[in-house]
Parts: structure tokens; sequence; C-alpha cells
């Protein structure tokens, strides 16, 4: 028999209203005044999700442009370099706080007790996988 007796959650610390990033991305692909404006943002309204969050600065009105240049859209490969760079240290929180929930409610754990980690994330890969890099660190 497998459980799950713990979860532990983290968010990049850089949170973007969802309107604030319709705009963003309306801009970014040069869609002002179109239709394509108004769908973009009527599809983002119809998510009903509130707030995203992100390890990029980019999309606020005064954020540094990390990945996002004027006048170019960012490579696959940009993308996956910073992902891999940002996600163990996520990761590593999330799995913190999973432990600590644990200990909590179970008492003290060895972590070599562990026999399974399930990471997900709706951003990027991560080779050979961030599981293994996590159980390293």
């Amino acid at each position: 028999m497998t459980y799950l007796v713990a979860t532990g959650t983290a968010v990049p610390a850089h949170r973007y209203a969802q309107a604030e990033l319709a705009a963003f991305m309306i801009e970014a692909h040069g869609f002002s005044g179109q239709r394509a404006a108004r769908s973009l943002r009527l599809l983002y309204e119809k998510t009903r999700i509130r707030y995203r969050h992100s390890v990029l600065p980019d999309f606020g009105p005064n954020g540094k442009k990390e990945l996002f240049e004027a006048g170019a859209l960012p490579l696959v490969e940009d993308r996956m370099h910073i992902y891999q760079r940002e996600v163990l240290p996520l990761a590593l929180s999330a799995a913190q706080q999973c432990v600590a929930h644990f200990h909590q409610q179970q008492g003290p754990l060895d972590l070599q007790e562990i026999t399974h980690l399930i990471t997900v994330s709706c951003t990027g890969q991560h080779a050979p996988g961030l599981e293994i890099t996590l159980a390293e660190a």
C-alpha cells in the first residue's frame, strides 16, 4: 500500500493580477487596438484566475525585463534556462514545508524513509528530472 502522508507547495515571489498579464501579453504580441486584443483580454478574464505567480519580474509596469525584451518573444531555450535556475529552490521550499507538516502531524521523519517524490510544475521541464535533483539536494 502507498500512502500520501504530506504535501508542500511553493510559489514564485512575483505576483501579477490576471488583467495586468493580459495587458502585458497584448503589448508583447502587438495586439493593441485589434480584435485579437479583445479576444485575448476576454480569454484572460474567463479563466476566473485572479493572480498568477512567476519567477520573472518582467510583467509588472516597472519590471526588469529578464526574458521579454522589447520587440522579441523569448525562445524556449531561454525559458528553460531560467526554469532550471529557479525550479530547485522552489522545490526545496515545498519539500521542507512537506517535511515540517509531516513532523507536526506524525513526529520526526528520517529522510531516508521517503520512498517517493512527486513534483508538479506547469512551467517547464528539467532533465534528467526535478525529482532526481531534489532528492540529491
